[in-house]
């Protein structure tokens, strides 16, 4: 199935749907079919795009999942992050910052512990938060501008 029709198909599903959820979450999918129309694809990212599409198309007319085209979305989305390598805005900022406070709580406890427990383990875990931040920004804002370089930032 080709992105046209498939966007035609969205465009019908959008009209047919009675629930509010489902009409956001068709437009949505119209918005990233509408990015990836615009986007020069190489030949087998077209080809696995719309191999994606013919199934996530077939899973939302199938009875079992039209009551919940949100997992068919989350679906064709991680695939689009994964196999095709296309991130939505602000992608990685949000994954490295969760990442980066995670690992930072972690080590600081771990930091933290030889200076005694109560106020060793707060400072630590103060200080390891701060410090895992200030990385996941920044390393989140380094991938985010290399995925822009690269054309692979879809705008939804």
């Amino acid at each position: 199935m080709t992105i046209e029709d498939a966007l035609k198909k969205i465009d019908n599903l959008i009209l047919e749907s009675s629930s509010e959820s489902d009409k956001k979450t068709f437009i949505k999918f119209s918005k990233v079919l509408s990015e990836f129309k615009m986007k020069q694809l190489s030949k087998k990212e077209k080809e696995l795009l719309e191999n994606s599409l013919e199934e996530t198309i077939r899973n939302i007319d199938s009875k079992g999942l039209r009551n919940n085209p949100k997992r068919s979305f989350r679906k064709f989305m991680t695939l689009s992050i994964r196999e095709l390598n296309f991130v939505p805005k602000k992608y990685y900022s949000e994954l490295c910052i969760g990442v980066g406070v995670a690992m930072g709580v972690s080590l600081g406890i771990s930091f933290g512990i030889p200076f005694g427990l109560p106020n060793g383990i707060v400072y630590g875990i103060i200080f390891g938060s701060l410090v895992g931040l200030v990385l996941g920004i920044f390393i989140g804002r380094y991938m985010d501008n290399k995925a822009e370089s690269q054309n692979r930032i879809l705008n939804i």
